[in-house]
């Protein structure tokens, strides 16, 4: 049914039927008004069948409606009647200017036809490009996933949803629309109204784009980066508002990240100790830190653009520049300078000073960079230079020790002859004894510069074994009891009742025990007196040795270690020695894992000196016990103050 109605349509608006059906029916028109119009019917009414027919079938349809009606009016309605001869002239030129009216109004109408199809065509195009259009842009708004775009009429409330939107706030379409934008925003922002004053800055600028905190539908918040745009109609009037948002939290993070490294970065590269300097391509400084400013001498202000050139010797100047080029071309990142000797750089004030460097590039933005991280070496040559010179000196003292030493026996055995070829002879006596004395006082120097060349050099070796402090005391008395006797000197020891042992070598730690006893006997005066004590606390022993000498001056405390050190001393060096006695008993104690300290309230109120050992044997110590003190008798005068007596009395 619905073909054949079709058809019959087609059917009924072809032209030429067209054509026939109106020439007919205005036929019977023209009939029925015939008796109106006399003898004279106006035959112009068949252009209105002209017209249609030629806008239902085109120029062809029309001409022939205009033929079709030329003939019946000539037929039906020009006498003679019912025939087609024209009698009168005027009638013809009715027909002929009929027909040329109906010629006009074919060309006419067809065209107007044309132009109305063709317009028509265009508005349909244009119709499906539109909604083709609105698909397409729907289609990229809902395939938009990263970025919320969604439509508000002028009151704010949503009208479209994308699937973005749907993504990044939780929201699905069917539970937003129609409800208002302020559904994103937070309690604070709403109680404050931003969401209508923002709307009114876009209706005021057109445009208006903002970041802040949005909510989601489960609550969170993220950081969004809004653009809200005013729509207007061609009239300027308000249809509502476009808005698009975007998830920019990661970013934000990110660039929060990247911030933080770089304030890291420039804290590192603003704290380190040596100095960091960036140059281009140009070998024109970019980066200047603050120990660069500082070693250079020079503000990282007054640096930065200037060539590097400024602080490198001249004479190095056109090398400098040919290694970075050859470094640059290499295309290796990072290297070591100066492998073949050390480097030399200029400060601001034209002093040149050692460094060690390295360099490295990188390519930033495009740009070549290449960075020298560098370090001024100039204690380190100074330390250097020091510590040679003190190794020359060590090995001087130990060969000196050396030589010193050799000549010493055979002049204690040539004293020894002389003191036998003339028992009776006082003065070869006297010589001989003082030949010999002074022989075993240089003999004990000597010894202690070849003890502290060994303690210097790391070589002094210790024969550890368990021995008993009262044996390392007994020991250290008969080697400084002689020196306290010839000084009038009263010595008083108090030694635990129970046996006190400790791991050691027995040579050295006699050693360290006599030496602090003849420093105490070289600076207490004669007739003066010394206490020798020791004691045990928790796990170590404790030796005391005590004096009601000279003293120490407070600043010279913490040096009394050192070597070299001593107390001042009278212009006639009575008290003697090298100032290592007390260098050598601290290494000592210090090898055998113990310390040693002293102490004095001052001038003329004596000094002590305390040495802890651990203590590794022997049932635990009671109370120290008196033992009988070691007296001087009365004996002669020193026989160091003979010399001059016996010069007077020899003849010449």
């Amino acid at each position: 049914m619905m073909i054949k109605f079709k058809l019959n349509q087609r059917f009924l608006l072809n032209g030429y039927f067209v054509a026939a059906l109106s020439t007919a029916l205005l036929l019977m028109l023209q009939l029925s008004l015939r008796p109106i119009f006399a003898e004279a019917p106006t035959i112009n009414i068949f252009l209105s069948g002209v017209i249609l027919a030629t806008y239902f079938g085109g120029f062809k349809a029309g001409l022939f409606a205009t033929v079709l009606s030329a003939f019946v009016s000539a037929y039906f309605l020009v006498g003679p009647s019912l025939s087609l001869l024209v009698a009168e002239k005027r009638e013809l030129l009715r027909l002929l200017l009929f027909s040329g009216m109906g010629a006009a109004l074919s060309v006419l109408v067809s065209h107007l036809r044309k132009l109305e199809k063709g317009a028509l065509q265009v508005a349909i195009e244009q119709k499906e490009e539109l909604r083709a259009s609105d698909e397409r842009f729907r289609l990229l708004v809902d395939g938009v996933r990263d970025y919320a775009l969604f439509m508000l009429d002028p009151d704010g409330r949503i009208v479209s949803w994308n699937a973005g939107a749907e993504r990044i706030k939780g929201w699905s379409a069917d539970e937003v629309i129609g409800r208002h934008v302020s559904l994103f925003y937070t309690r604070e922002d709403r109680e404050a109204g931003l969401p209508q004053r923002e709307m009114a800055l876009a209706i005021t600028q057109g445009r208006y784009q903002v970041e802040g905190w949005r909510v989601c539908k489960d609550g969170s918040m993220f950081r969004a980066e809004v653009i809200l745009n005013a729509l207007r109609d061609a009239d300027g009037r308000l249809r509502g508002f476009a808005k698009i948002t975007r998830d920019v939290t990661a970013q934000k993070l990110a660039e929060r990240q990247l911030e933080e490294s770089h304030a890291r970065l420039d804290s590192v590269i603003e704290s380190a100790m040596d100095a960091i300097i960036t140059i281009n391509a140009a070998q024109r400084i970019v980066l200047f830190n603050t120990a660069a400013a500082r070693i250079f001498g020079c503000p990282a202000a007054e640096a930065i653009g200037a060539s590097l050139d400024r602080f490198i010797p001249e004479a190095v100047r056109e090398a400098h520049r040919k290694h970075v080029r050859k470094f640059h071309e290499s295309g290796v990142t990072k290297r070591v300078m100066g492998r073949l000797g050390t480097l030399s750089a200029m400060r601001g004030n034209g002093e040149e000073f050692p460094i060690e460097a390295s360099i490295s590039q990188t390519e930033v933005a495009g740009q070549k960079l290449f960075t020298v991280i560098l370090r001024d070496i100039t204690e380190r040559k100074q330390v250097e230079a020091l510590q040679e010179n003190d190794l020359r000196k060590n090995e001087f003292l130990a060969m000196l020790g050396h030589e010193l030493r050799n000549p010493l026996a055979p002049i204690r055995s040539a004293a020894q002859i002389i003191r036998k070829i003339d028992a009776g002879e006082p003065r070869l006596r006297w010589a001989s004894d003082v030949i010999t004395r002074q022989v075993t006082h240089l003999t004990r120097l000597v010894d202690e510069l070849l003890d502290v060349s060994r303690i210097v050099q790391g070589k002094l070796i210790l024969h550890k074994v368990r021995v008993s402090m009262s044996a390392l005391i007994q020991q250290a008395v008969e080697i400084s009891g002689p020196l306290i006797e010839e000084r009038h000197q009263t010595l008083s020891v108090a030694i635990p009742d129970r046996e006190v042992l400790v791991e050691g070598d027995s040579v050295r730690l006699t050693q360290a025990l006599s030496n602090l006893l003849d420093n105490a006997a070289k600076y207490t005066p004669e007739g003066g007196s010394i206490w020798l004590t020791v004691t045990c606390r928790a796990d170590e022993a404790v030796v005391s040795v005590r004096d009601s000498g000279e003293g120490i001056v407070p600043a010279l405390v913490p040096r009394l270690f050192e070597i070299f050190t001593q107390a001042e001393r009278t212009l006639d060096r009575s008290e003697g020695g090298l100032g290592l006695g007390l260098a050598i008993v601290h290494k000592i104690v210090e090898l055998h894992d113990g310390r040693i300290e002293a102490r004095s309230e001052g001038l003329g109120k004596g000094s002590e000196f305390i040495m802890h050992l651990p203590f590794i044997g022997g049932e635990s110590c009671r109370m120290p016990v008196v033992t009988p003190s070691w007296h001087t008798s009365a004996a002669d005068a020193p026989e160091t103050r003979q010399p001059l007596g016996l010069a007077r009395e020899q003849p010449s």
